[in-house]
């Protein structure tokens, strides 16, 4: 995630504007762009020189702490036959589920074909959506069925799945 730490810079000292800030990283690694900061997930330290023209300065160290989304899959999209259900499974570990059904359960059994989604909460409080779309197979249905002495023929309305 890209951060512009010169954000910050009012929340550290009043009239920011009057100041110089200089940014390193916590091993002293200049930070030469801090309006385009790549934070790492979890804990990044950032040094902050606040200097004045003449000279004078404080140091002060930010914590920006970047939490993992959760990273989940529901399955490819897939069909199935009517009269039957599906389940549909958002994976565990998470604090909370929110199907676009209104369900908040780690699964649900659905019985029509459609478009699915859900949201899913890691312990950090971060969210992460997919969606599935769901459909009926086609099933061959008997037209007719010939009986000719003693053979049958029978016509089929579709190829199905």
């Amino acid at each position: 995630m890209v951060v512009d730490l010169t954000t910050y810079e009012s929340n550290i000292i009043t009239n920011p504007t009057n100041y110089i800030f200089s940014y390193t990283t916590a091993t002293g690694t200049p930070i030469l762009n801090p309006s385009s900061y790549t934070l790492n997930l979890g804990s990044n330290v950032i040094n902050i020189k606040v200097s004045t023209a003449d000279g004078c300065f404080t140091n002060v160290v930010l914590e920006l702490v970047l939490n993992p989304k959760p990273s989940f899959n529901l399955l490819e999209d897939f069909e199935f036959c009517k009269g039957t259900t599906a389940t549909l499974d958002a994976g565990s570990g998470y604090i909370s589920c929110l199907w676009n059904t209104g369900a908040t359960t780690q699964t649900i059994s659905v019985s029509n074909p459609g478009n699915y989604s859900v949201t899913v909460t890691n312990g950090f409080g971060c969210s992460s959506t997919d969606n599935i779309n769901i459909s009926y197979s086609l099933l061959a249905g008997i037209v007719a069925i010939n009986i000719s002495n003693s053979s049958a023929t029978i016509m089929l309305s579709e190829t199905g799945n």
